[in-house]
């Protein structure tokens, strides 16, 4: 973001004549933020962590007692399936959001970096009431986006729950017949 926001500045003024300044300027920002997010979501503590985790899991599972090996593999299909389409719906959503937010930041760049004609014109509480206007329209998508990472979180955490509690109950039938540990069960 900042070397981005530096080669802006180096820039010829020829070039900054026929550009928007306030559109620029969301674009750095939006660019760097991504890039911060992305990383943070696939090599932070999210996708990374979790995909290990499970693949180690069922590895064990598969060499170990390949009943519950195949209990943990059954339902990855279906929620892979619900985590795609529900994600095909929020990544549309999300461009729409996107699209909105670089509208509301455009509008305050390029009210700030004309502060001298909004004010000559006495155009301040027009400028503000647009400003306020768009982010208003951001954020009631956004709230609604809300509804979609419920259902997605719904929808993986009953799927995730119902292959515990099959697995439960396979380990728990296991154990009474003498099949497997209790501590196995507690592992699995």
């Amino acid at each position: 973001r900042y070397s981005c926001l530096r080669h802006f500045y180096d820039l010829p003024f020829s070039w900054h004549d026929q550009q928007d300044s306030g559109e620029t300027a969301g674009k750095i920002n939006e660019g760097g933020s991504s890039i911060f997010t992305i990383t943070q979501e696939i090599l932070g503590n999210q996708l990374f962590i979790s995909t290990m985790t499970l693949m180690l899991i069922i590895a064990y599972a598969l060499w170990k007692y390949p009943v519950f090996g195949l209990l943990f593999l059954l339902p990855l299909p279906i929620y892979l399936l619900v985590s795609y389409k529900t994600a095909e719906v929020i990544s549309k959503k999300q461009h729409e959001l996107n699209k909105l937010a670089r509208r509301a930041w455009r509008t305050f760049y390029d009210g700030v970096a004309n502060f001298r004609a909004v004010k000559a014109f006495g155009k301040e509480k027009e400028e503000t009431k647009r400003y306020s206007d768009r982010w208003g329209a951001y954020h009631n998508l956004e709230y609604k986006m809300e509804k979609y990472f419920f259902t997605r979180r719904f929808l993986q955490t009953f799927i995730e729950m119902t292959m515990r509690a099959v697995v439960l109950g396979f380990a728990v039938y296991y154990a009474r017949s003498g099949r497997i540990s209790i501590g196995e069960v507690v592992l699995l």
